[in-house]
């Protein structure tokens, strides 16, 4: 017996399609220029994840520690 059943013909969901979506990506995809956001404990795959979206979309971002948070601000 196979480990795995192939299928035909089953329709990709809508939405994220396999990208990497933690809560601070989809914050930072809600912000306007001037906006930020504060994160607790943000790893760097988040961290890296936010900037190379950032750069796709032509926005730049500003990111500081603040204590066990990192506040990530929409700067362009």
């Amino acid at each position: 017996m196979s480990k795995f059943k192939i299928q035909k013909n089953v329709p990709i969901p809508d939405g994220w399609k396999g990208k990497v979506r933690s809560k601070a990506v989809i914050a930072f995809l809600q912000c306007k220029v001037g906006d930020s956001f504060l994160i607790e404990n943000v790893n760097d795959r988040e961290r890296n994840a936010i900037s190379k979206i950032a750069g796709k979309r032509n926005m730049k971002i500003v990111t500081r520690k603040e204590g066990n948070y990192r506040r990530i601000w929409r700067t362009q």
